[in-house]
């Protein structure tokens, strides 16, 4: 659910997010993922060793208190080793021995990244307000016409509009960042699944568990044990 920096430290990646392109990481070498993204992920070990090791950080960076990041700012999947010094500014977050440090750290790495990014163009404010509202309040009961109001227009006009900009209708979007949330969760904690099915906005757990493995081709408690 969160924007991803992620290096291949030893061995490769090969990445393809969404439905777009595949691109090879190279050892060293960076992706950039936006949240709310599905990630298709083979890991290639280095042939010499047998090893594959990498390195990561979620953002959830928020701008003016309103938009995220990367709901503004378009990023570069593939970043080739050395660009934009990145590996430098994540040898000094991973080695901070601080709170404070490591905060620094994030805000310079938050600085490579505009650095790398390209500002949308063609992103409505109006739909940026109703994606936020979803990633802050995906445990609620929500539907269409909530959405359509927030976004100050009718039902069949956002819908149009939504699906047009974020490839999803306004229901599959929520339901994609309930159940990318309920990932992190099932993989951060021993909370039973069915509580966890409440906590992300689904009431039903056999629906949740369901709409899960229509993502993830894996149960939920499948993938809690596949990725522990």
């Amino acid at each position: 659910p969160w924007l991803s920096v992620v290096q291949a430290e030893v061995g490769s990646y090969t990445i393809r997010l969404g439905e777009g392109e595949e691109f090879e990481v190279s050892p060293g070498g960076f992706f950039i993922a936006p949240g709310q993204v599905t990630q298709y992920i083979i890991h290639h070990s280095a042939p010499a060793s047998g090893r594959m090791a990498a390195r990561w950080v979620f953002l959830e960076a928020v701008i003016n208190g309103s938009y995220r990041l990367d709901s503004v700012f378009d990023f570069p999947c593939l970043i080739e080793p050395g660009r934009a010094r990145l590996n430098e500014r994540f040898d000094r977050l991973f080695s901070a021995d601080s709170i404070c440090a490591r905060m620094s750290e994030v805000y310079l790495l938050l600085g490579k990244l505009l650095e790398l990014g390209e500002e949308k163009k063609r992103v409505r404010g109006d739909l940026l307000e109703v994606s936020d509202y979803i990633a802050r309040h995906y445990d609620s009961d929500i539907d269409v016409a909530k959405l359509a109001s927030i976004a100050h227009m009718s039902e069949s006009n956002f819908y149009a509009a939504f699906r047009s900009t974020f490839g999803l209708s306004p229901m599959a979007y929520l339901n994609r960042v309930r159940l990318s949330t309920a990932s992190v969760m099932l993989t951060e904690s021993d909370r039973p699944i069915n509580e966890i099915a409440a906590c992300v906005g689904f009431p039903d757990p056999l629906y949740f568990s369901r709409q899960f493995k229509k993502l993830f081709a894996v149960s939920p408690r499948g993938y809690r044990g596949k990725v522990r």
